[in-house]
């Protein structure tokens, strides 16, 4: 079960009659992991080897997956996905870029904030953006 939360941001033009809609969501993408043993954190179930016997078969088909419903998310409001992503439950930089390079979300211009977290099981959280239409001003990390 994938849990979502969409919201949506109505923002007024430089025109006093024309809105432009953002869309802000938030998404457990449960254990998205890669299938490369880290010695450095507890990743031994997502493996070929390992208890949920996690294949790169099986790494493709749920990052098309998530993607595609990435790229679903508001789609009733606007003609684009969200603006603005929050994930949780993401095990490194490599699985988000996977995940925006998939050609559901390739042509969105998504950009990572992303740092390793002191989990010893390696789930971080992370946000994906659309860099055309946000841009961070400031970053802080909390452990």
């Amino acid at each position: 079960m994938y849990f979502f939360l969409f919201c949506g941001l109505i923002i007024r033009a430089q025109d006093k009659n024309l809105y432009e809609i953002h869309t802000i969501a938030f998404y457990n993408v449960e254990n998205l992991f890669d299938t490369i043993k880290d010695s450095l954190v507890f990743d031994d179930d997502y493996t070929p080897e390992g208890s949920f016997q996690w294949t790169h078969k099986r790494y493709k088909q749920k990052i098309e997956n998530l993607a595609g419903v990435i790229a679903g998310i508001g789609k009733r409001f606007r003609k684009g996905p969200p603006d603005v992503i929050g994930l949780c439950e993401v095990e490194n930089l490599q699985v988000l870029q996977d995940l925006v390079a998939h050609p559901f979300l390739s042509s969105y211009n998504y950009g990572i904030i992303h740092q390793d977290s002191p989990d010893e099981r390696g789930i971080d959280v992370a946000m994906i953006f659309n860099k055309s239409t946000f841009l961070p001003v400031g970053i802080n990390y909390h452990s």
